[in-house]
C-alpha cells in the first residue's frame, strides 16, 4: 500500500494533530487506527522473523497507545501460532482508553490460546529467554528523561542478545531531535505508524532505530499538505531527466561556470564534468586566460572561454563584463564558487556580476561570501556547509535539528533556497518546504564531493528548469551512486571524480 506520507518527515504535534484530526473529523476511530498499526506490523514482524524457527516473542508494554499497538500485534501473531509472552511492565492501572479495549480482547483470546502468555508481575519476566523483544513502552509522547522502572527495563533490553523492534519510534528517543531521553532502546529495526518520524534522522536517532519500515494508516491525503518537509531517501526519486532530443544543443540545457584560481582548477573540473553527465546540452566553462591549458587538458567536452592575458590565473575585475556580455547570450543556469578564491578583484567582479544576472543562480564555496544577496535579480540557490553558514550569521549549533529549524528559518527569512550540507543534507525553500536526506551522507564530506553536488545540482536545474527536482535528482544521484560503488568495491574511500 502507498501512501503519500511516506514521503513526509512528520514532527510528534503533526503526527499528532493528524492523528486527532481523522478520529473527530473523519469519523475513523482511534481503536480502528490500532487495529490496522498493528495488522500491518504482524506482517512485517512475520517477515523479519523468517530466519527463526518457531521464535520465542516477548512484547514489552507500557500504558498508552504505543502499548496498545504492541497488544493488537500480540493477538495477530498469537492467531497465527506464534509464542507470545505480553508483559505489562508498567501495570495495568492507568491504560489509556484504546489500549485498554486491546487488552480486555487479548485477555479473552488468551483463555483459548496455547501460545499466549500475558505477565502481569515484572518480576516473572525472563528478558534471556526471547528471540525478539518487541519494544511498546512509549512511542512519541515521551518529552521528559525516563524514569524508573522504565529506565531499568530499556538498560536490560540493551544489555540482552535478543533481536529488538521497536513499535513507531525507539523508547527513550525524542520524536523530533532524536535526542536520548536519558536512555533509549536501541533497535534493530523501527516499525512507524501512519507517518515518518523526524526524531529518527536526526541527533541518535539513526544510531539507535536500526532498519525502518513503514505502516500506512486511514489518514486522509489531504492532511498531508500540512507537513512541509519531505524525506529524500535513497532511490525514491528520478535519476535523470528527459531532455529535448533533437533540438539545438544550447535549448537541452547550459551551465555556465566561472572558473577558479590557480592552484583550484580541480573543483572546477569535477563541477564541469558533473554538469555535463547530468545529460544537458552545454556545460562553458569561463576562465581567466592563464587557467586555459589546464581546463583543456581535463575538459574535452565542455566549451571554454578565456578572458585577460596568459599571464590571468585569476578572476579581474576587468574580466566582469565580458563574461556577463557571453552569459547571457546562451540562456541557462550560471554557476559560481568551486574553487574561486577571495581575492579582492575576484570578489569585486563576482558581485558586479551576480548583481546584474537575472537568471538562475547556483552560489557554492568561495562565492558564498563574495555576493550581496539584497541585489540579486534571479532565483538563488546557495549550497553552504554548516561552517558556511556563518555568512548568514549562524550560531553554533548544538544539533542537527537545531540546524534544521534554523536553516528552514533563514529560508524564508532572506528568501532563498538553500541546500545545507551535512548529516543529514538539508534542503529549505522559501515557501517554508524542505527536505532532508534519510540516508548516510558523512562520505560526502570529503573534499571534492561539494563541487561535483553543485555541478549535478546546476545541470539537473538547467533540464528541467525546477529547483525541487534539480535538488531532489542531484542529491539522488548522488546516493545512488554511492549504492552502487559500495555494493561492488568497499576496500578504500569513494573518490569524488567517480561521482560525475
Amino acid at each position: 500500500m502507498q501512501s503519500v506520507y511516506k514521503q513526509k518527515l512528520a514532527t510528534v504535534q503533526e503526527s499528532r494533530d493528524i492523528d486527532s484530526k481523522t478520529i473527530n473529523e473523519y469519523g475513523i476511530s482511534g481503536d480502528m487506527l490500532m487495529e490496522t498499526a498493528g495488522f500491518q506490523a504482524a506482517d512485517i514482524i512475520v517477515r523479519i522473523s523468517e530466519k527463526w524457527q518457531q521464535p520465542k516473542i516477548l512484547i514489552l508494554c507500557g500504558k498508552g497507545n504505543n502499548a496498545g499497538d504492541g497488544l493488537v500485534i500480540a493477538r495477530y501473531l498469537s492467531l497465527k501460532g506464534y509464542h507470545i509472552s505480553v508483559a505489562m511492565l508498567l501495570g495495568v492501572d492507568s491504560l489509556s482508553e484504546d489500549c485498554r479495549k486491546n487488552y480486555n480482547r487479548l485477555k479473552n483470546i488468551r483463555n483459548d490460546s496455547n501460545t499466549l502468555c500475558i505477565i502481569e508481575n515484572p518480576d516473572e519476566v525472563a528478558l534471556d529467554k526471547a528471540d525478539i523483544i518487541i519494544d511498546a513502552l512509549f512511542g512519541t509522547g515521551l518529552q521528559d528523561a525516563v524514569r524508573e522502572p522504565a529506565k531499568s527495563w530499556i538498560q536490560k533490553i540493551n544489555r540482552t542478545k535478543a533481536f529488538t523492534i521497536s513499535l513507531d519510534i525507539p523508547s527513550g528517543l525524542d520524536g523530533d531531535s532524536g535526542k536520548v531521553l536519558g536512555v533509549a532502546v536501541k533497535a534493530d529495526y523501527t516499525i512507524q505508524f501512519g507517518t515518518r518520524k523526524l526524531g529518527l534522522h536526526f541527533g541518535d536517532g539513526s544510531g539507535y532505530s536500526g532498519n525502518l519500515e513503514f505502516c500506512p494508516l486511514s489518514f486522509p491525503s489531504s492532511e498531508a499538505e500540512s507537513i512541509t518537509r519531505e524525506a529524500l531517501d535513497t532511490f525514491s526519486h528520478p535519476h535523470y531527466l528527459d531532455f529535448k532530443k533533437g533540438e539545438h544543443k544550447y535549448k537541452n540545457g547550459v551551465v555556465h561556470i566561472i572558473s577558479g584560481s590557480a592552484g583550484m582548477t580541480g573543483a572546477c573540473v569535477l563541477a564541469a564534468k558533473s554538469a555535463w553527465y547530468t545529460g544537458l546540452g552545454s556545460v562553458i566553462v569561463h576562465t581567466p586566460a592563464g587557467l586555459l591549458s589546464v581546463y583543456d587538458k581535463y575538459l574535452l567536452q565542455q566549451v571554454k572561454k578565456a578572458y585577460g592575458s596568459t599571464e590571468s590565473r585569476h578572476l579581474t575585475l576587468s574580466m566582469a563584463k565580458d563574461i556577463l556580455e557571453n552569459i547571457q547570450q546562451k540562456e541557462g543556469v550560471l554557476l559560481i564558487g568551486p574553487g574561486l578564491g577571495r581575492e579582492k578583484e575576484t570578489v569585486e567582479a563576482i558581485q558586479i556580476i551576480c548583481e546584474n544576472y537575472d537568471g538562475n543562480l547556483v552560489i557554492d564555496a568561495d562565492a558564498l561570501y563574495a555576493v550581496d544577496y539584497q541585489k540579486i535579480k534571479g532565483q538563488v540557490i546557495i549550497t553552504p556547509h554548516t561552517g558556511e553558514l556563518k555568512f548568514l550569521d549562524a550560531p553554533n549549533f548544538e544539533s542537527e535539528y537545531q540546524r534544521l529549524l534554523w536553516v528552514e528559518n533563514a529560508a524564508v527569512t532572506h528568501s532563498m533556497t538553500i541546500l545545507s550540507k551535512g548529516t543529514p543534507t538539508i534542503a529549505a525553500f522559501p515557501n517554508s518546504r524542505s527536505f532532508v536526506t534519510t540516508y548516510d551522507s558523512r562520505v560526502f564530506t570529503r573534499s571534492g564531493f561539494g563541487d561535483v553536488l553543485a555541478g549535478k545540482l546546476a545541470g539537473f536545474w538547467s533540464i528541467s528548469e525546477d529547483k525541487y527536482i534539480a535538488i531532489q535528482t542531484a542529491l539522488s544521484d548522488m546516493a545512488q551512486r554511492y549504492t552502487r560503488f559500495s555494493q561492488t568495491d568497499n576496500t578504500h574511500l569513494p573518490d569524488p571524480a567517480d561521482y560525475v
